[in-house]
This record gives C-alpha cells, sequence and structure tokens, in this order.
C-alpha cells in the first residue's frame, strides 16, 4: 500500500508514509512471534509469502477499509491462537498473547475504523483525500 500511494500518478505522500510505518510494525510483530517461538524451543516454518492480490486502490478510503479488514482477520486468528492455548493449558502463550498483541489489535482496529470514518465523512476522494492525507503527513 505504501508504494501505490508514494507513486507520482497516486502521490498521497501522508498515506505512504503511513502504510510504510503500518508495514514495519506487522514485519515486527511477525518477528516477535518468531523469537517466542525459537525461546519456547519451537521450530518456525516459514511459508512463501505471495504478492497481495490487489495492488492498485481508487482512494485511500478503501486502502483503509481493507487494511482494516486485514486487521479484523489477524485478530481472528490471534484469538483462534489464544483459544487453542488456552485448550491445551499453556498459560504463557496465552499471556504473551495478551501482553503483546491482543489488546493493540483492538485498539488499531479502533485507530483504523476511526480513519476510515472520518475521511468518508470529508470526502473519500478529491479535496476530502487531500486534505486527509495532509492530516497524516503532520502526523508522521
Amino acid at each position: 500500500m505504501a508504494n501505490y500511494f508514494n507513486r507520482v500518478d497516486v502521490a498521497l505522500p501522508g498515506a505512504a508514509t503511513f502504510f510504510g510505518k503500518q508495514s514495519v510494525e506487522e514485519r515486527a510483530h511477525a518477528l516477535k512471534l518468531i523469537d517466542y517461538v525459537n525461546t519456547r524451543g519451537g521450530h518456525v516454518k516459514l511459508m512463501p509469502l505471495s504478492a497481495p492480490a490487489r495492488q492498485d486502490w481508487w482512494n485511500l478510503h478503501a486502502a483503509l477499509s481493507e487494511a482494516l479488514d486485514l486487521e479484523k482477520t489477524n485478530n481472528a486468528n490471534l484469538l483462534s491462537l489464544h483459544k487453542l492455548a488456552s485448550e491445551n493449558n499453556d498459560p504463557d502463550l496465552t499471556n504473551f498473547l495478551e501482553e503483546f498483541y491482543l489488546r493493540e489489535q483492538v485498539d488499531e482496529i479502533q485507530r483504523l475504523a476511526r480513519m476510515a470514518n472520518h475521511l468518508f465523512r470529508m470526502g473519500a476522494s478529491g479535496l476530502g483525500e487531500h486534505l486527509f492525507d495532509l492530516e497524516l503527513q503532520k502526523a508522521a
């Protein structure tokens, strides 16, 4: 998403910076989970990553909505893992997930939903999108 918004024909630098930071944060979450598995004596089996099915968005609102959906999916997967850990009497994993992931997921879902709603009210394209991008630049 960051690359898309950084394109010269899209030119939303605030969105590019925002999604770039999101990407770095998600990578850090993945590395933290890998470190946790290794600390517990597990073996991480990495799977190949494929390019996202969608690489162009009509507007920033569509990208924020897709990012929100992805966060909701991640949250559901983390909750499933938490449930599995609880069912298998693994308090260390449940505590790890609660401390480093679950609350943050809820906060991120709320933040993205508010951003998407705010942008929608401003106007999902045109001047509203430009003004919202300026807000993202200031927040960076």
